[in-house]
């Protein structure tokens, strides 16, 4: 009757711990897709602050263009040789305005390529921990299969041990009754 309880108590601690992994692994899913929602939305903005940027600094581009092509007419009117310094300015302006995207552009590459490898990793991590949540929980469930089946068979031991103490103890029984039949007729 104890092994049986044993057994019992075996069972009920293993559904207790598929309970526990199946929740924790649950949990694990939940915070997987909010974490990629919350991705998701990150990526969605910084794809915007990027655009909105970009927009501004060619407003910005067009204006000061705009101004200086205006002080590039006026210095015309006055005199060709500030005309030529303006015009090599205005080509260093462009130069510096190109090599600053340029930068900007490469920039932008490699926060988004670092973010995408970051989200990699993450999803990477996730996947390796219900791998291993996974593994853990095989593991435990060969573990009570391999007590439950250590149970039955030193259960069988006792019940064998116990019937042959009952065999033993008949057979004595016997025996020392035959013994008092053979001195009584003696």
């Amino acid at each position: 009757r104890s092994l049986r309880t044993c057994a019992d108590d075996a069972a009920e601690e293993r559904r207790a711990a598929e309970r526990v992994l199946r929740k924790g692994l649950c949990q694990l899913r939940v915070q997987r897709r909010d974490f990629a929602i919350s991705t998701a939305a990150a990526r969605a903005l910084l794809a915007a602050g990027a655009a909105f940027r970009a927009w501004r600094e060619a407003a910005s581009a067009q204006r000061s263009e705009a101004t200086l092509q205006h002080a590039l007419e006026e210095l015309q009117v006055q005199t060709t040789s500030a005309l030529s310094t303006a015009r090599a300015e205005a080509r260093l302006l462009r130069r510096q305005r190109r090599e600053h995207a340029e930068r900007a552009l490469s920039a932008n590459a490699r926060a988004t390529l670092a973010s995408a490898l970051l989200s990699w990793s993450k999803e990477a991590r996730a996947l390796q921990a219900a791998r291993q949540l996974s593994n853990a929980l095989e593991e435990s469930e060969f573990r009570h299969q391999r007590a439950l089946c250590s149970h039955r068979s030193q259960a069988r031991v006792a019940r064998e041990g116990a019937r042959r103490a009952g065999l033993a103890a008949a057979g004595a029984r016997r025996a020392a009754a035959l013994r008092m039949g053979l001195f009584a007729w003696r």
